[in-house]
């Protein structure tokens, strides 16, 4: 039973990880993002920014401590070529939740980086 609770907050915490690593690998394709843009806020347009915009405050919190926690393993595979395993980390864990929540217009559901 002491092992149940450990184990569930570390399976929501990558669940909640899971969008913003997917953001972060396919915003390196070259194919344009899909883009919802709305002139005016409607219930299309702030009801997704609801949800969304929680998830990704929660989502830059969790993203902060999965980074400090993998520092010592991304250092480590820093020293390979091509010597950016810091940039990917900081990146996949605190930059892109970042703009997903703080930076993205409300309407606009593509994240470029």
């Amino acid at each position: 039973m002491k092992l149940i609770k450990p184990l569930f907050t570390i399976a929501i915490i990558c669940i909640l990880q899971v969008p913003a690593i997917a953001i972060a690998e396919t915003s390196k394709e070259t194919e344009p993002a899909l883009t919802v843009q709305e002139t005016d806020l409607n219930t299309t347009s702030v009801f997704p920014e609801l949800i969304l915009r929680p998830v990704g405050v929660l989502s830059s919190a969790v993203g902060a401590g999965f980074y400090i926690a993998s520092l010592p393993f991304a250092a480590v595979a820093n020293f390979l070529e091509p010597h950016d395993a810091l940039d990917v980390t900081y990146d996949a864990f605190i930059l892109t939740p970042f703009k997903l929540t703080f930076q993205r217009p409300i309407g606009d559901y593509s994240l470029p980086l």
